[in-house]
């Protein structure tokens, strides 16, 4: 008997969280506008659609929303062990937490980018991992901390995505889990 366990997020959140780990990688200079545009024409963010040749791969499918307020416990370890059955009082707590930048910390790394691209280099394979830490680390100051976790996505192309995700999302929650289940906004955009 073979069982998947999947975890999906609001898309919005999930374009913007990609775009920071892109941007913590110095893996892209493209604008943030540009990136959305390219990434939510994919039709694989239907999720829906995309997890339907697992729910049939799989002789059971358990679809859980990645939503802190939704796990047992508040703690995805701790879900994941109620999912295939385990006693939650044996899951090791979730330590590692994702760091987020700040916005200040993202403009700084971006401007980083452009600089190398206008000196014609490529930036992924032509710069250290020691060196793309010190870049991280080297805009650390309280003003950058107090421009709060980034968020880049416009507010009306924010308000936009949900509109369009939030009925599919509605239905694939319906049909794989059986949960009337909106995604709760916790990450208000900001100009």
């Amino acid at each position: 008997h073979l069982c998947g366990i999947v975890y999906v997020r609001e898309q919005v959140e999930y374009f913007n969280s990609f775009f920071v780990e892109l941007v913590k990688d110095i893996a892209t200079g493209e604008t943030v506008d540009d990136f959305v545009k390219k990434i939510s024409s994919e039709a694989r963010y239907d999720y829906g659609n995309w997890m339907q040749p697992f729910a049939t791969a799989f002789d059971a499918l358990i679809v859980r929303p990645y939503d802190p307020h939704e796990f047992v416990g508040q703690e995805i370890v701790k879900d994941f062990h109620a999912a295939i059955g385990f006693d939650c009082k044996d899951a090791a707590p979730n330590l590692i937490r994702n760091r987020s930048l700040s916005s200040l910390q993202v403009a700084v790394l971006q401007q980083a980018i452009r600089n190398l691209e206008a000196r014609g280099l490529n930036s992924t394979p032509q710069i250290s991992e020691e060196t793309k830490l010190q870049l991280a680390a080297a805009v650390e100051t309280p003003a950058m901390r107090e421009s709060g976790p980034y968020w880049g996505i416009p507010p009306e192309v924010t308000q936009r995505l949900r509109d369009h995700f939030r009925p599919l999302n509605r239905a694939f929650f319906k049909k794989l889990a059986d949960m009337d289940y909106d995604f709760p906004h916790h990450q208000t955009p900001r100009r």
